[in-house]
């Protein structure tokens, strides 16, 4: 059994981030939604080749056929983002394929960008993807660059948002 695996580091102004699998890493900026990762899956591959559209790949019966994994093998060859520059107002999200195959990219554009409220917008995009089916586990992980001075910049320890449900 294998999982996937996205992270972000952000040190000073600069932001750096690696992944394995099809997990992804979103930018907003001005509004606009950049996928910083790229899927190391089956359907990416084909969609890469021309051989289906991006839109044929959202709903391919080997969606989620990724190849590669953590723990499927001794190695894995992880993808790394180029350094970027985090900028006052960037929010990144990381997520799993339980939200990003039910929650279209221009959703999750609109829900970040009118959010003040990180949190309370991860809580509603897991609610969307749970009320399309959330065939899925559904991971998010939201992170905003605030200015300094900020209430919500100086607000200390974040607070404990992780919740497991019982099955």
């Amino acid at each position: 059994m294998g999982t996937t695996c996205t992270a972000l580091a952000l040190c000073g102004a600069t932001g750096y981030a690696a992944h394995v699998g099809d997990s992804r890493l979103y930018m907003l900026r001005a509004g606009q939604l950049y996928q910083l990762s790229e899927d190391h899956s089956a359907v990416n591959e084909m969609v890469k080749l021309g051989i289906i559209t991006k839109e044929q790949a959202r709903t391919h019966e080997d969606k989620n056929v990724i190849l590669r994994a953590l723990g499927t093998s001794p190695e894995v060859e992880a993808s790394t983002v180029e350094p970027f520059e985090a900028r006052v107002g960037d929010r990144f999200l990381l997520c799993s394929d339980g939200l990003h195959d039910l929650v279209l990219e221009d959703e999750i554009a609109s829900l970040l960008g009118e959010a003040e409220d990180i949190h309370a917008a991860g809580e509603r995009l897991i609610a969307m993807a749970k009320g399309r089916g959330g065939h899925d586990n559904i991971t998010v992980g939201i992170i905003a660059i605030m200015p300094e001075g900020t209430a919500a910049a100086e607000a200390g320890d974040a607070p404990t948002t992780r919740e497991v449900e019982a099955l």
